[in-house]
């Protein structure tokens, strides 16, 4: 999946495990929401999801550091030497079913300067240990 503000946007994403993973950060603030999984026997799971604020460089509840870089690039082209993160997070699956869709949490109205988004960069099923 690109990356995508979280805006309520419902997807297909077939798959099976213990647990929905999402690498992503917030931005203007930790971004906070419910969203909800589909699956292929029309039930649904509501989940909660957090990312912490991609500057903060720290995770909050429900999200771990995924990796950190050491300076990013402002729009005036110039780089600024401070650390930055992307998260990782993941919310446990109904055992023995099968994922359908998944609507991402709606976390503002609407996108800007200052309004706190989630970015999301991918989105995928797996056997692991959820963060959630």
């Amino acid at each position: 999946m690109p990356a995508a503000v979280s805006l309520s946007a419902t997807f297909d994403l077939t798959g099976t495990g213990t647990d929905l993973g999402f690498l992503g950060s917030g931005a203007f603030g930790t971004a906070t929401g419910t969203g909800t999984i589909t699956y292929t026997d029309g039930s649904t799971q509501s989940f909660s999801l957090s990312m912490a604020d991609w500057y903060n460089n720290a995770a909050v509840a429900g999200d771990q550091i995924a990796t950190t870089i050491s300076s990013w690039n402002s729009s005036s082209s110039s780089q600024v030497q401070h650390p930055v993160s992307v998260y990782f997070a993941s919310v446990p699956l109904q055992p023995g079913k099968t994922v359908a869709s998944v609507a991402l949490p709606t976390v503002s109205s609407g996108v800007g300067n200052g309004v706190t988004a989630m970015h999301l960069f991918a989105i995928a099923t797996g056997n692991g240990t959820p963060t959630g």
